[in-house]
């Protein structure tokens, strides 16, 4: 693989990881001001941005044969992300009075007022959280052009863009939001998003310059949506795996609430814990 390209490719995806849990970080401290409760906020934030990123994966499995300039989607991914998360963090203080209305038929069915809180979380966090999960497979498709080792190729993107992830949360919790505030915390993480998208511009062009390594051609990336379906075992055993690792984080989090009051750092921690075992794990297993 061309050392210039992968370097560039690898800092696209820390910063594309940093920017998504900035501004994850800030829909949780939002969502504590519009839904109340600390708990509840962080099982809404966790359920509405896992669900986006699942969606963008399916989307991409599912219709990513039909991409002809993976990068240039990219590209527009990233932008989108920025744009659209930014205009997220300005629009969350308000909705508040706006939702009262809403929530006031269901304040006697707790189970109901919680399907409606869900439903509203995943609406506003839809569509930069569905750009979110659909770069990872966009980005893999542009480097298996060059590196047609599918297995290594998934594994160190999805631990450089989770390390990014670590940075980011830790960086929004403990230094950009005491210094910046939120609104300009935003802007940094939509900043980070917008250098992902020139930097995929830069490698876009020199990827064009690159022959294709042989059987590594992009129309042969392994996204058959057939193909995947099949594995049913496998997609149940993922299923489950990120059912049970959800469901974790948010016991930590209610546990971890007993020890400390500051629920934004206890989230942001317990964030970083989970995404560096896992962005560890993505780095370990690209070498076998």
């Amino acid at each position: 693989m061309n050392f210039n390209i992968t370097r560039i490719i690898y800092l696209i995806f820390f910063l594309s990881g940093a920017a998504a849990l900035v501004f994850e970080n800030l829909w949780f401290r939002l969502a504590e001001l519009v839904f109340g409760n600390s708990i509840w906020g962080a099982a809404l934030v966790l359920s509405g941005f896992m669900a986006g990123l699942a969606l963008g994966n399916f989307l991409v499995a599912r219709y990513g044969t039909s991409i002809n300039r993976p990068m240039s989607v990219y590209v527009a991914l990233e932008i989108m992300i920025g744009f659209t998360g930014m205009s997220l963090v300005l629009v969350l203080p308000v909705f508040q009075e706006i939702l009262i209305p809403l929530y006031r038929p269901f304040l006697d069915h707790l189970a109901a007022l919680n399907l409606v809180r869900l439903s509203v979380v995943f609406i506003l966090l839809l569509v930069p959280t569905m750009a979110m999960g659909a770069t990872l497979p966009v980005m893999v498709k542009c480097l298996f052009r060059i590196d047609n080792s599918f297995g290594a190729v998934l594994g160190k993107l999805y631990g450089i863009n989770t390390v990014g992830a670590v940075t980011g949360v830790l960086l929004c919790e403990f230094l950009l939001v005491k210094y910046l505030g939120i609104a300009n915390t935003g802007k940094v993480a939509a900043f980070f998003n917008l250098g992902a998208a020139l930097l995929a511009l830069q490698a876009a062009r020199a990827m064009d310059q690159t022959p294709p390594q042989a059987g590594g051609d992009i129309g042969q990336a392994p996204t058959d949506f057939s193909l995947i379906m099949k594995n049913r075992n496998l997609l149940l055993a993922a299923f489950l795996s990120g059912g049970i690792l959800l469901a974790l984080e948010v016991i930590w989090f209610r546990f971890l609430l007993l020890f400390s009051f500051g629920t934004s750092k206890i989230f942001a921690i317990m964030l970083a814990s989970v995404l560096a075992g896992i962005g560890l794990g993505g780095l370990v297993a690209s070498v076998f």
